[in-house]
């Protein structure tokens, strides 16, 4: 999210609750799903609380807003729903000891409920909430990042700091991959399509610089 706008945090402060109030912020993607040469226009939305714009916190947990809607549906006959959501989010760094490596992820399958999925239309969308958990809520991600073998059992290792993920890293990747379920009424037809995303959360630079020798040891 490349928006040159300054927001101030305390990275000291409590998770931030999404609600009502929460000001939020972010981009929208088009898509093309093309039925029997036919092409339904979808757009996926991600947002984020204003307070975050270029400045992600790694350590306390964000909420993402994830919405998917019709644009352009060329024919009364298709319906279209969700029929799968899947996303994560990963940090990005210029390191492959620390690029990568997943904060969390959501996998939601609605082929399950009676209607095989929730339906979307030009005027009603699908809202999910991704409640992405800070860093140090996953005893994998931690052992990931100092480089722990995780089939040994360690009970000594400590938690992240914003500075100790943003010395090392650019931001953080939302991908996500939405399963699109399309209902030709005509035929009684079922089709079946995905959208994907990858969205950058840019944070800050650290409050501290790790000197030239810490540096140079940690890559």
């Amino acid at each position: 999210m490349r928006i040159n706008k300054e927001s101030i945090t305390d990275i000291d402060g409590m998770d931030e609750e999404m609600n009502q109030n929460t000001q939020l912020i972010g981009v929208n993607r088009e898509h093309k799903v093309t039925v029997n040469n036919e092409e339904i226009t979808l757009q996926t939305s991600y947002r984020i609380p204003e307070s975050r714009l270029n400045n992600y916190l790694y350590t306390i947990p964000t909420g993402i807003e994830l919405t998917s809607k019709v644009l352009n549906l060329p024919n009364k006959r298709y319906n279209v729903k969700i029929s799968n959501l899947y996303a994560d989010v990963t940090i990005l760094s210029n390191r492959p000891k620390y690029n990568g490596l997943r904060q969390d992820s959501m996998n939601l399958s609605f082929l399950s409920i009676p209607s095989a999925g929730y339906d979307i239309d030009l005027e009603n969308a699908y809202t999910q909430l991704f409640h992405v958990e800070g860093v140090n809520q996953s005893e994998m991600f931690i052992r990931s990042w100092y480089g722990y073998d995780s089939s040994k059992i360690s009970t000594s290792y400590n938690y992240l700091s914003e500075n100790d993920i943003r010395s090392k890293s650019e931001g953080a990747i939302l991908q996500t991959v939405w399963s699109i379920s399309i209902l030709d009424t005509s035929t009684g037809k079922i089709y079946s399509s995905y959208v994907a995303d990858k969205i950058l959360m840019r944070s800050k630079e650290p409050v501290y610089k790790l000197s030239t020798t810490e540096s140079e040891s940690e890559k």
